[in-house]
């Protein structure tokens, strides 16, 4: 946003089409995880040769660092490959997906279903 005496010029970039809400947490170097953060998921982009990103806070997150990223009730751990775009209060991160651990209500159900198929073969 620039403003002078006679006027004032604001200035929009589009870095995604849609963006889906997420929550990230920093993991530590004894392997907890820290408080999670608000921050946006952006799809890969093929036609635009963009890659999926990460859009967050500028301060909590930086480069090589791995995250768990909470998103439509899954946990995933993703390493932050390389800073694409930042600002003083936002930075936009490609990253890596590590591992996609089960969401809670997945891990009961599939339970459930071998125990129902062990119970069938049970005199």
């Amino acid at each position: 946003m620039q403003q002078s005496r006679s006027s004032s010029q604001l200035g929009v970039q589009l870095l995604a089409p849609q963006a889906h809400p997420a929550a990230a947490a920093p993991i530590q170097k004894t392997g907890d995880s820290a408080e999670y953060h608000r921050v946006l998921a952006l799809p890969a982009q093929r036609l635009a040769n963009r890659p999926a990103s990460l859009l967050t806070n500028s301060v909590s997150f930086h480069e090589q660092q791995k995250v768990k990223l909470y998103q439509g009730g899954r946990v995933t751990t993703l390493q932050l490959t390389r800073r694409l775009f930042t600002t003083g209060s936002i930075s936009q991160f490609a990253y890596k997906t590590l591992a996609t651990a089960e969401s809670p209500a997945e891990a009961n159900t599939q339970k459930q279903n071998t125990e129902d198929f062990d119970s069938v073969w049970r005199s």
